[in-house]
């Protein structure tokens, strides 16, 4: 079977030829949409921040318009009665129980405190004992 151009394996090289065609359109256009979804993932990141500093700005601007007196006497009401909250769940006996346990600030401080005490004491603890031995050598 020879070809109108002479050559016997015209068909092959048809099929061969669309199929290369085919597979590499399907590639680029899978490149396309890799490309089209990074760019939508960069978009959204940086809206997000900005939306975030916008929030921010707002938020800031609103504490300038409002009394002094009126923002103390809501930060006393946040510290008194909104305090921290720890929520801890327990997956294996109660999935859907939440125990809260409510801290104050002024404990969480003193926790904090104490922590850093221990730290320092250990750190001087540490260094006092290279000095000593330090100072044998």
């Amino acid at each position: 079977d020879r070809g109108e151009d002479g050559s016997e394996y015209k068909f092959w090289w048809m099929a061969l030829s669309m199929t290369w065609i085919v597979v590499s359109s399907v590639i680029v256009l899978n490149l396309l949409i890799a490309l089209m979804a990074d760019s939508y993932s960069r978009i959204y990141e940086t809206a997000e921040l900005f939306a975030r500093i916008e929030r921010a700005r707002f938020i800031i601007e609103y504490e300038r318009t409002v009394p002094q007196i009126t923002l103390e006497m809501y930060d006393d009401k946040i510290r008194l009665h909104y305090s921290p909250q720890i929520v801890t769940f327990d997956p294996v006996c109660d999935r859907d129980k939440v125990s809260v346990i409510e801290e104050n600030v002024e404990t969480l401080m003193r926790k904090l405190e104490k922590l850093e005490q221990n730290i320092e004491s250990k750190l001087i603890k540490g260094l006092e004992k290279r000095l000593d031995n330090i100072d044998q050598t």
